[in-house]
């Protein structure tokens, strides 16, 4: 998801910082410091680019409702 999510937000033209957290299997988006999107990483579909991943979708969504 990462970097599916990371991979989706680029070709939307944001900018994405992957950053290491203590907490292991949640994923967090931050916009100007605010977190906007956080799940569990077991609720990812992983082995594409997450244009067909519900969840990864909704990550999008909130990144760019931010705004």
């Amino acid at each position: 998801m990462i970097r599916l999510s990371a991979a989706a937000l680029r070709a939307r033209g944001h900018r994405c910082v992957l950053e290491e957290t203590r907490e292991w299997r949640i994923v967090e988006l931050v916009v100007n410091g605010e977190i906007v999107f956080t799940c569990n990483i077991r609720q990812l579909e992983f082995g594409g680019d997450g244009k067909l991943d519900p969840v990864c979708k909704e990550a999008v969504t909130a990144v760019e409702n931010a705004y």
